[in-house]
């Protein structure tokens, strides 16, 4: 919760503000050619997108041999390499066996991605990686080390040497270092397996600071540590974790099981579920811990304390279910829908924090000094979808080869690309990896996607800006009014139109000399548009889909002025979204004037008179059945201003240095239930007779805050409203005056 400019891992930086900004980019090449030319792969298990590939790991150059007994590490290494000096993409590991001997670093903006099966539906696996490396009790070298806007995804691990009767250390499977520079953010490891680990995810253990890192369908069994994470400032999010026996002891693809006795004895007295430190309002969803000594343990960090927030939490068959050693005591932790089992103890709570639990069953005691609330509620009927997706489009791919230096506009070429995929029935339009210019609209068929590199959320790390990146030379208007309904950069005009992949800037619209209006970046028009993976700097207003049923917003990213989300139709979805003005100053845009570092100049020129005075991260304008979960705000004016919708469900939500006189929530009308709502200072709510439920509030300084119902208030004055209006309408026809 830091109020001032640089926050958490990046206040050790100390980094130079360059209002100078960088040179125009020359007409020399970018970045290095790929060696393959990008490619949809056919997977053997489904996916919730279209595969592209940059390189195909077992095709030339490469020709790696997946059988299980051909060394490609190196390979391996190489072709991660290339992809990223290429400026970043997608290498892919068709389904087999690679064995794998050392350490592989995957660098910032490249995805290394396999065929994954959920290891819950089956267990041929697809893509397995055996790890025959040294056995070293340390916590690395990991085997997979994820570098900023970089992904680990579809990766199933099985360490070749383990065995249950002569158990042996290894570092971690994958680890986050949080470096600096271009390996700070946004780490993705996602749809990932670990059948026999000794310590699976680790994340700035011991050393270094990471920020918004995603973990995501990540499963497994491990004899020490299934995650152990700290020093994270700005919001990481957690979603489909699994740790638990079952997938060692029920291993397939010729892995040898092992024995279920055994490993439960084993494991419950020796391993941890997760081990959570010093991380800063982290989001979990969907957790579940099994057969541990401990199940989930918060202990000291080395920079602030735990505070965060899970939902739909499954903690059994443990000896301690939650463990909490120390913990933010300004407030604590919010837990609600699930269950947590101990033998020895359910909860122990040894800090000065709260654990606040809503709709948590208690099967052990709870024990400790520390303080731990429980409230009643039945929270089944909000029914979050831990696996919502899009619908996919058919698997054609349009590749635009136009200028990526951002020396012409490349306009009138993409409009072609997308027009032509919409004729031939859809497919992926795809913008390889650089700089682009964009000053007209353009518009994307029914069933098409624009996609850029890389199969992960990507955002400006320090210094660097590799990737797919847009800039935005078009849409200023007039007005506040004229930008809200003016045309905007990208319309999604037709049924599962989308946009995946791709970072927007506004070159012409720097913070420092005073913002403009600006159309919104991207809009929706039809059912089921969606935007996956997309990042905006310096966009006056971000993403409308106002009157867009069954829409769907994941990892967006950046700093919008004024409107970052806007939202109405049926049964949209919103998921894992951020937004922090830092991300304006860590860039390399190379744009004359642009500033680039961050020091003081944060807050003074962007924060307080900007972001805190216009940012509206959510606007929900008549939505029905809306879902919002794991989505977080630093300095904007408000969190959410919904008017007149009905069943907004807010799930895992949190808001720091809002403006101090201004709400997280602004209500009018409608039915509006939050759980685990975090935040640092403003007030929770302005409330016009909205039906408003806030579940599990904590605020820094005031834990105790109770659950609030306004139902009966909202339902009488909706009521009353309906008498009066009326009489009032009839006043005003027969006396106008």
């Amino acid at each position: 919760m830091m109020k001032h400019a640089q926050r958490g891992a990046a206040a050790a930086l100390s980094i130079l503000l360059l209002f100078g900004g960088f040179p125009v980019t020359g007409s020399a090449a970018l970045y290095a050619p790929l060696p393959q030319e990008p490619r949809i792969v056919t997977t053997l298990y489904p996916t919730d997108d279209v595969v592209v590939a940059d390189i195909v790991l077992t095709e030339a150059p490469y020709a790696a041999v997946n059988d299980g007994l051909a060394d490609c590490t190196q390979i391996m290494q190489q072709a991660l390499d290339d992809c990223y000096a290429a400026g970043g993409g997608t290498v892919f590991l068709p389904a087999g066996k690679y064995l794998v001997r050392g350490p592989i670093k995957i660098p910032a903006f490249v995805t290394l991605r396999g065929d994954w099966q959920d290891p819950d539906t089956g267990n041929a696996y697809g893509t397995i990686i055996l790890a025959d490396v040294p056995s070293v009790d340390a916590p690395t070298p990991a085997l997979f080390t994820v570098g900023g806007s970089s992904g680990a995804m579809g990766l199933t691990v099985y360490y070749s040497n383990q065995s249950l009767a002569d158990p042996k250390p290894y570092p971690f499977t994958f680890y986050v270092e949080g470096t600096y520079y271009e390996d700070l953010m946004l780490q993705s490891i996602v749809n990932c397996t670990v059948i026999n680990g000794y310590r699976g995810l680790g994340v700035c253990v011991g050393v270094g600071g990471h920020e918004m890192m995603t973990a995501e369908n990540f499963k497994g069994t491990f004899l020490h540590i299934g995650a152990e994470a700290y020093s994270q400032s700005d919001v990481g999010t957690w979603k489909n974790v699994s740790i638990s026996n079952k997938y060692w002891a029920e291993a397939g693809a010729g892995l040898a099981p092992a024995d279920r006795a055994m490993l439960d004895s084993y494991t419950k007295s020796h391993a941890t579920g997760l081990i959570l430190g010093d991380l800063e309002w982290t989001e979990f969803a969907n957790l579940s811990v099994s057969g541990c000594k401990t199940g989930v343990r918060i202990v000291k960090g080395s920079r602030i304390n735990f505070a965060g927030s899970m939902y739909g939490v499954n903690i059994a068959d443990c000896v301690t279910g939650l463990l909490v050693e120390d913990i933010d005591d300004r407030w604590g932790m919010a837990v609600a829908s699930g269950s947590i089992a101990g033998s020895r103890a359910a909860i122990e709570n040894n800090s000065g924090g709260y654990v606040k639990l809503t709709d948590v069953k208690l099967d052990g005691k709870i024990q400790g000094c520390g303080k731990v609330v429980q409230y009643k509620a039945d929270l089944s009927g909000l029914n979050v979808d831990y696996k919502r997706a899009p619908i996919n489009c058919a698997a054609r791919l349009f590749v635009v080869r136009a200028d990526n230096n951002r020396e012409s506009d490349i306009g009138a070429a993409l409009q072609e690309a997308l027009d032509e995929a919409g004729r031939q029935g859809g497919g992926v339009v795809y913008l390889p990896a650089g700089r682009y210019l964009l000053n007209r609209p353009v518009t994307v068929p029914a069933g098409v996607e624009l996609r850029g590199s890389g199969s992960v959320a990507a955002r400006e790390q320090f210094l660097t800006s590799r990737g797919t990146l847009i800039y935005a030379d078009w849409g200023e208007a007039a007005s506040d009014e004229a930008a809200n309904t003016g045309q905007a950069l990208i319309t999604l005009a037709g049924e599962n139109a989308g946009l995946r992949g791709i970072r927007f800037v506004y070159p012409n619209n720097i913070f420092i000399n005073g913002v403009k209006p600006y159309n919104y970046t991207v809009r929706g028009a039809a059912r089921g548009v969606y935007a996956i993976n997309t990042c905006y700097v310096a966009s006056y207003n971000g993403v409308d889909f106002r009157g867009c049923d069954d829409h769907f917003i994941k990892k967006l990213v950046g700093v919008c002025y004024s409107n970052t989300m806007a939202l109405g139709g049926k049964n949209g979805m919103v998921e894992g979204c951020l937004q922090n003005a830092n991300i304006a100053f860590r860039n390399d845009f190379q744009i004359e004037g642009w500033p680039v570092g961050e020091g003081e100049f944060l807050f003074p020129t962007l924060i307080n008179p900007i972001t805190r005075q216009m940012s509206k991260i959510i606007l929900a304008e008549g939505a029905k059945d809306q879902m919002v979960l794991n989505t977080f705000a630093y300095g904007a004016k408000h969190f959410l201003i919904s008017e007149g919708s009905e069943n907004l469900c807010l799930v895992n939500i949190g808001a720091d240095n809002l403006l101090e006189d201004s709400s997280m929530l602004r209500v009018a009308g409608g039915s509006v239930t939050a759980v685990n709502m975090m935040r640092y200072n403003g007030c929770s709510y302005k409330n016009s007779g909205t039906d408003l439920t806030l579940h599990n509030r904590m605020t820094v300084d005031l834990k105790y805050e109770p659950t609030l119902d306004s139902g009966f208030w909202a339902r009488f004055m909706n009521w009353l409203a309906s008498i009066l209006n009326p009489i009032a309408s009839f006043l005003k026809r027969i006396n106008p005056f």
